[in-house]
């Protein structure tokens, strides 16, 4: 108790400035899900250009993924290896070179080379982002920050669209390619200038760099598993790593069904045209992003040092999982104002979900040396289920004539991560823990 009112105590004068670097997490993401969702716009005037068909664009837009997916494990372990600042700079100039290239391609197989050139360069973000928060964040500032980097999840989309749509109708969809992938480089020129861990920012002043690296890890869990005791093998076996990767993916399931399937769920559905559409489907995901930042902060404000000790985020966790089963009422629904409303609670309760658990994740990881591997496996996790969103939606919906069993699935899946959770996130992962149990 005496930890946590030292930390409620922070002196004012400490500073702000690691806000900065939060502010660019947030840029960083919101220009990779723009990236990610810029072949939507320009796909059908590559399709008329090449003369693929839409069952071969769907292939365009999936394949990204199966590289994705992977990777996010190899940048998991190799943040651990060369640290946040070359690594995530390795990765913004890939995915930078990858979308350039993109406007220079000249049938499908080149497509397929560069998209998945650009998965690997994206994969980077998830670990890297996650690890920065490690480094910078006081351990009660951690649910707002991981808050700020997800809330680019969803700004890319509510922004990207309207930006490539002007892009590829005003200058063609090579330009839009080459005008992103040049801003990407920009970033990679940035964030060199601009990232340093804590111990090594020069523009850091001496105060707020001692707040941060006084607060920024448990006395009282490090003491229970110094560094040096974890390996890797105790991370895969603690059943707390798993229900982790669990929240993740189920709550990951549902964002990819709403960034694959809310506009043509809504054309479909409600009879609304293309742009109404548009628009409304901005909506949840304006909702989602102001929703994210919020209830990081709130949670951070909310919990003490020794709340966070015991695991105390799993319930805000566990909170907005149960706002995702939101998706469940929409089948029921006939009003287009309580449909698109229930839509904004579940993407904000998936939202919020993903915000808490990287922070819970954080919480529970005593030795910060395996944080890209943990943060790899809650990627790698959650892509694999989030996959299957798309192609069963689409399944589902052309199977039944509608999208209200696909919604059910969705809050299915929801409501079994929700048991997962409370019976595997129990007690932080530390080798201690792990082999006491098993002795």
């Amino acid at each position: 108790m005496e930890e946590a009112v030292a930390v409620q105590e922070r002196p004012l004068s400490a500073g702000r400035q690691r806000y900065w670097v939060m502010l660019l997490l947030l840029v960083l993401v919101t220009v990779n899900y723009i990236d990610r969702a810029n072949l939507s716009i320009a796909g059908p005037e590559m399709a008329k250009e090449f003369g693929w068909s839409l069952a071969r664009l769907g292939f365009a837009f999936s394949a990204m993924f199966w590289v994705y997916t992977p990777m996010l494990l190899v940048w998991g372990a190799g943040i651990d290896v060369i640290g946040t600042r070359m690594g995530y700079a390795i990765g913004l100039f890939i995915w930078a070179v990858a979308s350039i290239a993109t406007g220079t391609i000249n049938g499908f197989g080149t497509l397929l080379g560069a998209r998945w050139a650009l998965a690997i360069g994206e994969s980077v973000a998830p670990p890297a982002c996650a690890k920065v928060v490690r480094e910078w964040a006081p351990i009660r500032d951690r649910g707002w920050s991981s808050g700020a980097f997800t809330a680019g999840y969803y700004l890319g989309p509510a922004v990207g669209y309207p930006i490539c749509a002007w892009l590829v109708s005003s200058f063609g969809w090579r330009t839009m390619f080459f005008v992103l992938g040049g801003l990407t480089l920009l970033f990679v020129l940035l964030w060199l200038a601009v990232y340093w861990p804590p111990e090594r920012a020069r523009w850091l002043r001496d105060a707020e760099r001692q707040l941060i690296l006084s607060e920024r890890d448990s006395a009282v869990l490090s003491a229970a598993s110094p560094r040096g005791t974890m390996t890797r093998g105790d991370v895969l076996r603690h059943p707390t790593t798993w229900g982790l990767v669990v929240a993740q993916a189920v709550s990951t399931y549902t964002v990819y069904l709403f960034l694959m399937w809310l506009p043509g769920y809504l054309l479909h559905t409600q009879h609304i045209n293309l742009m109404q559409a548009g628009i409304y489907s901005t909506l949840p995901y304006i909702v989602a992003l102001i929703a994210c930042i919020a209830y990081g902060w709130f949670s951070d404000r909310a919990l003490d040092t020794a709340s966070i000790d015991r695991g105390g985020r799993r319930r805000y966790v566990l909170a907005a999982m149960i706002a995702n089963l939101a998706i469940l009422l929409v089948p029921a629904v006939h009003n287009f104002g309580l449909i698109i409303a229930l839509l904004a609670v579940s993407l904000a309760g998936s939202g919020c979900t993903l915000t808490a658990n990287v922070a819970l994740a954080n919480d529970m990881l005593v030795d910060p040396r395996f944080a890209g591997l943990i943060f790899g496996l809650l990627g790698i996790g959650s892509n694999i289920v989030g996959l299957f969103a798309p192609i069963a939606t689409g399944l589902v919906a052309q199977f039944t004539g509608g999208f209200g069993a696909a919604f059910l699935i969705a809050g299915t899946i929801t409501a079994a991560g929700i048991a997962c959770v409370l019976l595997l996130v129990r007690s932080p992962i530390t080798a201690r823990t792990y082999r006491e149990v098993a002795a």
